[in-house]
């Protein structure tokens, strides 16, 4: 299941940046396509795939952003998953990266990242606004 979803996204010889769940500006997702700008300077196979749904209108700001920075070929939308689809894109990711910009204790997301055993895992947690 990991290889076939591997060749759907278009990901073979990529290093797989996973961040899923609802895709919206608290979730940091802005920010994961800002930082992979800088990733890419010294990993430039590196993409950022998104699992999951966006609100009303974000999929085109993210998309937008990506393009704006010459990251359109980076970003790798994947929707939603469930089951092995799920748990395959969980095991071809080299980093699970959770930057969620509100206080958010600790996510359903996180677990799923540990279950699959990636090896490389990644978590922002920023202060509640105000703090």
């Amino acid at each position: 299941v990991v290889e076939a979803l591997r060749e759907r996204l278009g990901l073979r010889g990529r290093r797989v940046i996973f961040h899923g769940g609802r895709l919206d500006r608290l979730k940091g997702s802005l920010e994961l396509v800002r930082a992979l700008e800088i990733v890419r300077r010294s990993v430039p196979q590196a993409v950022l795939l998104t699992v999951g749904e966006a609100l009303p209108g974000f999929d085109e700001e993210l998309q937008a952003l990506a393009a704006r920075r010459g990251l359109r070929d980076a970003l790798v939308r994947a929707g939603w998953l469930a089951g092995e689809e799920l748990a395959a894109a969980y095991r071809l990711a080299d980093v699970v990266a959770t930057p969620s910009l509100c206080f958010e204790s600790f996510g359903l997301l996180n677990l799923e990242a540990m279950a699959a055993s990636v090896e490389q895992y990644l978590m922002g947690l920023a202060a509640p606004f105000g703090a």
